[in-house]
């Protein structure tokens, strides 16, 4: 993951990257980086969608995280269509 953060995200400050129970947590240096990956996704890590979700500032740091229980309602996505003609 580390590899992928210094290559892709090089247009901020390398983010603290931490990793609990199947989760990348990304702490960003201010809140411009953080909105710059933000905007310049959607990215991908071993050929899997990266869905990054903000932190609620609401919460307390000690409360466990249950990201399972959260519905993903949108998501953006590359897409290929192969032979597509120029003029679509």
């Amino acid at each position: 993951m580390l590899k992928f953060v210094y290559a892709i995200w090089n247009l901020v400050a390398a983010p603290r990257v931490l990793y609990d129970e199947g989760y990348y947590i990304f702490r960003f240096e201010g809140e411009h980086d953080k909105q710059k990956v933000f905007q310049n996704g959607p990215y991908t890590f071993d050929s899997r969608p990266v869905v990054l979700k903000q932190w609620n500032h609401n919460y307390p740091m000690d409360m466990d995280m249950d990201m399972d229980k959260e519905s993903i309602r949108q998501m953006s996505l590359w897409v290929t269509f192969p032979n597509l003609p120029i003029h679509y």
